[in-house]
């Protein structure tokens, strides 16, 4: 009967003895047979590590009960002479034997553990491993044509490369780090982006609290949190590159989110750690370098809105200006307020806005210091406005408008801008990216055009 139904490898009797017999193994094995011996694993927790694996022995166990019980059934009510018949029962007893390999090395795992010695407390509190490594790098290689007056340039780079990752320690605590190997020029040695360490002592339900101190980006405004690698233009907008260069510095924050309410406090080195007095001229300065940060934002699914200021201070220097004179330029309060805003999917999916708006008095820190201006602070005003379409799952585009008057008060400083972009999605890591913007500027008038790529890793 079976070889005219074309069956040679089992037939009846063959399944049911297989069937006998693993169901014969399964209940040695379950009444504490000893188990094939295995390599020992890495000792991380003992005593968590062996109910873990308790756990899972019972739950498999389970599996392996309803299987034989499966069989049973089957070789009792079905007739073994049909096709189905005959791969119904040889499915149930692959499954049984899965189940009873997975049981055998589970306990022979469990054997090992056994044998290990249990950490004393000292031991334990000195383990200082990290349990968890997630990485957050990304690479950015352009080709950039610019007309603008003193720095032309039509060529290649690397724009960024970012090596980072965060390092989970505990449950509570983690650390965020990123390098930067590019960082517009080619160099040898590696600049510090991000170090800071986060430690989560409340996190229930809908309500967290942190703590956060080291290097990071100020939160002040939305752009300058937003990652280079997640930002729809090239660059931020002008104003955040004048005020906030690098967008980072070193503090220390508290963070508390209720629902979709987060507050942050902090307090920080006044300048940011790109900001070209810092880095041009802070050898020389004197004074405060202190600045408190303050924000309160709402974030849910589709609508972002957030409300931040910086108080703190420019500390006084001396340099010399573009005539070779000395300059003394005084120390300055910093007073800036920012109010940023998102909204997706506007009227319809894919469509998002974007904006962000700057008031408050600074010093005009351009970077370079020309003769006969009063280097006191100013009032200034700056803001953009964004707006970007998603269609399909690869293509993007985006339009900005952007503005910045580094003193109010004064005539024919502002500067313009206006671009617009276009990226397509090669997969979730990779992308390339075409951009053209053009900049009104009372110094020149100038055009950018950027090919870029990006990949993350």
């Amino acid at each position: 009967m079976e070889e005219s139904l074309g069956y040679t490898v089992l037939n009846k009797r063959h399944l049911i003895v297989a069937a006998l017999a693993i169901c014969a193994q399964q209940v040695a094995f379950a009444d504490g047979a000893q188990a094939p011996a295995a390599s020992s694993q890495p000792q991380v927790s003992r005593t968590d590590a062996i109910a873990a694996k308790d756990a899972e022995l019972r739950e498999l166990r389970g599996k392996s009960g309803e299987l034989l019980s499966k069989i049973g059934d089957t070789t009792k009510s079905v007739k073994l002479d049909s096709p189905d018949a005959i791969a119904k029962l040889q499915e149930l007893i692959d499954a049984l034997k899965e189940v009873n390999r997975r049981l055998l090395k589970l306990e022979a795992e469990m054997d090992e553990l056994r044998k290990q010695p249990a950490m004393t407390k000292e031991q334990a509190s000195g383990l200082a491993r990290v349990i968890k490594h997630t990485d957050d790098s990304f690479m950015q290689v352009q080709y950039r044509d610019s007309n603008k007056p003193g720095s032309q340039t039509a060529a290649f780079q690397a724009k960024r490369i970012r090596i980072g990752g965060t390092e989970v320690v505990d449950d509570k605590t983690w650390v965020k780090w990123s390098t930067e190997l590019a960082g517009d020029k080619n160099q040898i040695t590696a600049q510090l982006k991000n170090g800071y360490v986060v430690y989560e002592p409340l996190k229930s339900g809908d309500q967290s609290a942190q703590i956060q101190m080291g290097q990071m980006a100020l939160p002040i405004g939305r752009e300058n949190a937003r990652s280079d690698a997640d930002r729809e233009f090239p660059e931020r907008t002008l104003y955040n590159q004048a005020l906030y260069n690098s967008e980072r510095s070193q503090g220390i924050q508290g963070n508390y989110r209720k629902g979709k309410i987060t507050l942050q406090a902090g307090m920080y080195n006044s300048l940011t750690v790109g900001d070209p007095e810092q880095t041009g001229v802070a050898t020389t300065a004197a004074g405060r370098r202190l600045a408190f940060v303050g924000a309160v934002r709402y974030n849910d699914a589709k609508f972002e809105l957030g409300l931040s200021a910086l108080v703190g201070g420019r500390p006084q220097f001396t340099t010399k200006d573009s005539n070779n004179a000395t300059v003394v330029a005084p120390e300055v309060k910093r007073e800036l307020v920012m109010l940023d805003g998102a909204v997706k999917d506007v009227l319809t999916p894919g469509l998002n806005l974007r904006g962000e708006v700057v008031v408050g008095k600074d010093r005009n820190n351009l970077g370079h210091y020309l003769s006969g201006l009063d280097y006191t602070r100013t009032n200034l005003l700056g803001w953009y406005g964004q707006i970007g379409y998603q269609f399909g799952l690869k293509h993007e585009i985006d339009a900005r408008m952007e503005e910045f008057d580094p003193s109010r008060s004064a005539n024919n400083d502002v500067v313009k801008g206006y671009g617009a972009g276009y990226s397509y999605m090669l997969n979730k890591d990779a992308k390339i990216s075409l951009f053209y913007e053009r900049f009104l500027d009372p110094a020149g008038n100038y055009r950018v055009f950027t090919l870029r790529t990006q990949y993350r890793f």
